[in-house]
């Protein structure tokens, strides 16, 4: 269909297609010789045809979002042609393919079947928090590592780290290594450990989130509202994580858990249960006691005892 055939709304359909194939040439033919492409929020405004055919092969290059449909939630059509749409763009961040949904309008003025003018309002945070998930910021891997916990997700969790990542436990805890070597480390340990987890976790909040001094590192401490299985007993536990960040995937973590909070949330001793099976010769529950070694027998970690008191 030629231009001179184009209502407005069959433009704005043409600008979404467009768009979602990334074919600046299709989009820059949209326009008429002289029009203009504006983006108020960002500041930013570009005249011609070739001028914005180089804006958007340069920003489609090289933006780590990938629209993968545009939703139009309304359509308003004034009598000199202009039209006003509300849309949701929705796609994928970065090589890690994380989604992402940013709300915006658009005022398109078109004369002759051709674009005059197309000015475009996104939601500032939300596409400042779609980039931070394209890059794999510290704190978006912090909202996944939080919804991992609350789905006992081991998979969920691991896939979040890199392959050789490393896993600290700050405090030491009987019948647990010390330190997780790798992405399937950390999948084995938590699978293990969330199995037959005694606590079923409503909801994960924020006491404080702290930026590093680089944009690698976040550290925060948490908090869990959660109910233990056995008896319906609600209980609040706390925790905090120092996370490094490089390529959009952990490669250091740093565990302090309130192991004492935990057991007493039970209704036991602390460390009693590590220390009865540590008795028995058995390996815990939770994170595993051993690795198998190069014959594929287990050379067993023994368990830290705590001091009686």
């Amino acid at each position: 269909m030629s231009n001179a055939a184009r209502t407005p709304e069959e433009l704005l359909e043409a600008f979404q297609e467009a768009m979602l194939n990334r074919d600046a040439d299709a989009f820059a033919a949209l326009f008429c010789e002289g029009g203009r492409l504006e983006f108020p929020f960002a500041g930013l405004s570009f005249v011609g045809r070739e001028a914005i055919r180089a804006r958007a092969d340069e920003t489609w290059d090289s933006s780590p979002l990938r629209a993968q449909s545009f939703r139009q939630t309304s359509s308003k059509r004034a009598s000199d042609g202009c039209v006003v749409a509300e849309y949701q763009l929705q796609g994928t961040a970065g090589s890690v393919v994380r989604p992402f949904s940013v709300s915006g309008v658009l005022v398109l003025e078109a004369r002759h079947g051709e674009i005059l003018s197309l000015r475009e309002y996104l939601d500032p945070e939300a596409l400042a928090e779609a980039r931070r998930h394209a890059v794999g910021s510290a704190r978006s891997l912090l909202s996944d590592y939080y919804q991992a916990m609350l789905l006992k997700s081991a998979d969920a969790l691991a896939d979040l780290y890199a392959e050789d990542s490393v896993h600290e436990f700050g405090f030491a805890t009987p019948g647990r290594p010390q330190k997780l070597f790798g992405r399937e480390a950390v999948r084995a340990a938590y699978r293990q450990g969330w199995a037959s987890h005694p606590l079923d976790i409503a909801r994960i909040e924020n006491e404080f989130v702290m930026d590093g001094a680089d944009a690698e590192l976040v550290t925060a401490q948490w908090r869990a509202q959660a109910t233990v299985r056995a008896t319906g007993k609600r209980v609040s536990l706390t925790g905090l994580l120092v996370l490094r960040v490089r390529g959009g995937y952990i490669v250091h973590t740093r565990d302090f858990m309130d192991a004492v909070g935990i057991d007493q949330a039970l209704g036991r001793l602390p460390f009693a249960e590590h220390e009865a099976q540590a008795a028995d010769e058995e390996p815990p529950l939770g994170v595993p006691t051993s690795a198998p070694d190069a014959s594929g027998l287990k050379s067993a970690m023994p368990p830290v005892r705590q001091p009686r008191h």
